[in-house]
């Protein structure tokens, strides 16, 4: 069965601001790119552990993008020590 809940595209669409703030796991990604209206910002990455990543500048990036949000979701493991 589809998803009912609107794509990160279908959002900008309608005139949301859509930010996605995921790891650069390949360092040869881009650290920023607007596909579609949506705004891709990826946080290198400092190292590995399982699936699970560490990115020191994490925080900060939420902390820059959370400001005007209305809304935000977390869908990627972290460390501990990036949790709060």
């Amino acid at each position: 069965m589809p998803s009912r809940t609107p794509s990160c595209p279908t959002l900008a669409a309608r005139g949301h601001r859509v930010t996605v703030i995921c790891s650069q796991h390949k360092p040869a990604l881009p650290l920023r790119e607007s596909p579609q209206g949506v705004e891709i910002v990826r946080v290198p990455v400092r190292f590995r552990s399982g699936k699970g990543v560490w990115m020191p500048g994490l925080r900060a990036c939420v902390r820059e993008h959370a400001a005007g949000a209305d809304a935000m979701v977390q869908c990627l493991p972290v460390s501990p020590m990036e949790a709060w």
